[in-house]
């Protein structure tokens, strides 16, 4: 019976431990500074965890409660920090919701905050095991939630449901130590949201802050744009007969442009880092007293876009990139009857050609409004041949770019 026993204790304690999934982590006793290094049991919490089982050369393997504990994290996952903080209770459940206005608080409540944005203003994260989500708000002397409000408001015969969004003046409060405007109404009360208002802010006081998401909330935006413009370029026309210039020529020619473009970027980026491809079509018309030719221009070009600090719709952007293109020329025709007739034999013509480019802009709610300049690593050019006559045409090495793009489908993919 002992032996049954035995064995069937075996087997559960076995199950229960193989179960464990063990990441690297680390500790920090509470009335230390030292961080223990070592394995935590990563339960992937759905809550703000109360006790945390870790595994290490000095302690062995131990659970401690998060009120034993200054900090503890996960590697590249999650990071905690335990305050002592006033915490409200108030119910946010809709069948719960309280028929007044009074903000219940919990005094003293000691608890494990996930930090979403470490930083000399810092934000940090809890969901309880009533289904409600808080958030906090930290700097060096204190620790305060803001606070997102749900009641109802009986009014005569009827109800009202009532949702006082007291963290927008609290973030409204808070953000006058910022030099420039950081709009807040639009802020929701979820961890996107918030942490990136948050990042605008620290990035505004001249504050490093680094960002601290779970992976589950973390999501690629991949976006796709429709683009038009047109641009400038110089083309130099030198038509010989013999040795003998019959007609020669510089000027600028606009070509229009059309094209696509696709974007990719993290959310850990906060979207102001950018990898962007587009394929542009263009066509160049060179026609003069004496011949019409001309050339459609299909360049691939991969970009890296960083968008500066933006506090609102409007997003200023520089970006550098490399580019493939690749030429085809329509043919020549002469205009001038004295010129010879015939097929136009074509003696030299290079097609292809790499750039080098570089691009300012900006971005308002899906347009975006960009001057590129553009650097012809290998100069396009062409030349006919008929009997005695030569007929050349080349473009400039440098191309200028003015273009607007319109956002039309925008996707956020979780990774």
């Amino acid at each position: 019976m002992k032996l049954k026993f035995f064995i069937f204790f075996f087997f559960i304690f076995n199950a229960a431990f193989s179960q464990k999934k063990l990441v690297d982590g680390y500790i920090i006793l509470k009335g230390t500074s030292d961080t223990v290094k070592g394995k935590i049991d990563d339960l992937d919490w759905k809550y703000n965890p109360v006790s945390v089982n870790f595994v290490s050369v000095s302690t062995g393997e131990k659970t401690y409660k998060t009120n034993e504990l200054k900090a503890f994290g996960i590697y590249n996952k999650e990071y905690y920090e335990v305050k002592t903080i006033d915490l409200d209770i108030t119910p946010s459940q809709l069948e719960l919701l309280l028929k007044t206005p009074q903000i219940i608080i919990k005094k003293d409540t000691t608890i494990a905050l996930m930090v979403l944005v470490k930083a000399d203003h810092q934000l940090s994260y809890l969901a309880d095991r009533e289904g409600k989500t808080h958030f906090f708000y930290q700097n060096k002397s204190e620790t305060k939630e803001l606070i997102d409000h749900k009641f109802l408001q009986p009014v005569n015969w009827d109800t009202y449901f009532v949702h006082n969004k007291v963290y927008l003046n609290q973030l409204d409060t808070l953000f006058r130590a910022c030099s420039k405007k950081l709009k807040t109404k639009s802020v929701r009360y979820i961890i996107e949201d918030m942490v990136d208002v948050f990042t605008q802010f620290n990035d505004c006081l001249g504050c490093t802050s680094t960002c601290y998401v779970k992976k589950t909330d973390d999501k690629n935006t991949v976006a796709l744009n429709l683009i038009a413009g047109f641009d400038l370029n110089t083309v130099n026309q030198n038509l010989m007969e013999k040795d003998t210039k019959v007609f020669e020529d510089k000027s600028l020619q606009t070509s229009l442009t059309f094209g696509i473009g696709a974007s990719v970027s993290s959310k850990r980026s906060r979207g102001s880092n950018i990898f962007y491809t587009e394929l542009l079509i263009k066509k160049t018309d060179v026609e003069n007293k004496y011949y019409q030719t001309g050339f459609l221009n299909f360049t691939l070009s991969e970009l890296y876009r960083k968008y500066f600090i933006s506090y609102s719709r409007f997003k200023l952007f520089g970006g550098v990139g490399m580019g493939l293109s690749y030429r085809h020329s329509t043919g020549l025709k002469f205009t001038d009857l004295t010129a010879p007739n015939g097929k136009w034999y074509v003696i030299n013509y290079t097609k292809m050609s790499v750039d080098g480019l570089v691009e300012v802009g900006f971005e308002l709610n899906r347009f975006q409004l960009f001057n590129r300049l553009r650097y012809k690593f290998f100069n396009p050019s062409e030349t006919h041949a008929l009997l005695l006559h030569q007929n050349t045409v080349s473009v400039s090495r440098f191309t200028n770019e003015l273009c607007i793009s319109y956002q039309f489908l925008r996707k956020k993919k979780s990774i």
